[in-house]
């Protein structure tokens, strides 16, 4: 049995002095298995914690960076070949917990940091900026009114979903510059599907490290949300890269109506 280990103590000891220079603050501990530092840096939030797995001695480190492309907390193994097929580290007791935790911020100092500043912009060149994303917000009410005489098919269902899609596909071979304009309309045709079809409110709140435009509703598994723009620019994309990816329209409406 592992002897009592004052886990967070430790932790501000071995990760947060290796940390605070860059601008990390000790945040607290979550549930006792999650214990969290966090800064802000060029208006984005960023957080590394170490997990633990419940009523098992086995501890990572985590990191998470809130902009685009990096909405997935990313751990050694995802920036450095040693760790590739190690996801958590084992221990019993506390001199075991020591040497991970060095290890772990031996981890920080020669990659991690470096790997943090990387998560500081955007993961692909491609993506809805906050302009984009306020002008839809802005504007929705009447991109969707000229679209109807632009695009005049009924704005409810699957075929409308694929509709948008065929659209979006029309203008795979345009460079990205090109067609901004187009896929906010794209999206807002997109939202009123949903609106049609399951009501909601558009709001313009912080996600992502910028202001995203985003459709709020009740469903039948209770609140839900979800940013129109940021699938129809996924699908674009997609289509202009030539990639078999998923249908990030269909797949959407579908999983929003559960």
């Amino acid at each position: 049995m592992v002897k009592r280990i004052n886990k967070a103590k430790l932790i501000k000891q071995y990760i947060g002095e290796v940390i605070k220079e860059y601008g990390f603050q000790y945040a607290g501990s979550q549930a006792g298995i999650i214990w969290l530092f966090e800064r802000q840096k060029n208006g984005v939030k960023q957080e590394v914690y170490l997990q633990e797995i419940r009523f098992v001695h086995m501890v990572t480190m985590r990191f998470q960076s809130y902009t685009y492309g990096w909405e997935r907390p990313i751990q050694p193994g995802d920036y450095v070949e040693k760790y590739r097929n190690q996801e958590f580290w084992e221990y019993h007791t506390e001199e075991e917990y020591i040497e991970i935790l060095e290890e772990f911020a031996n981890i920080l100092k020669t990659h991690g940091m470096e790997m943090l500043e990387k998560m500081l912009v955007p993961a692909d060149s491609i993506y809805p900026t906050e302009e984009m994303e306020r002008k839809l917000f802005e504007s929705y009410s009447s991109l969707i009114k000229e679209a109807h005489i632009r695009y005049p098919f009924e704005r409810t269902g699957e075929e409308a979903v694929r509709k948008v899609s065929e659209l979006i596909c029309q203008s795979k071979d345009k460079n990205y510059e090109e067609v901004k304009d187009f896929l906010i309309e794209m999206a807002a045709i997109y939202m009123e599907i949903f609106m049609n079809d399951m009501g909601g409110k558009v709001v313009l709140e912080q996600a992502s490290g910028q202001k995203m435009c985003i459709l709020r509703y009740t469903g039948r598994s209770g609140k839900r949300f979800f940013g129109p723009l940021l699938n129809v620019v996924r699908r674009w994309r997609d289509f202009h890269r030539n990639l078999d990816a998923e249908d990030w329209l269909m797949n959407k409406y579908h999983d929003l109506q559960r």
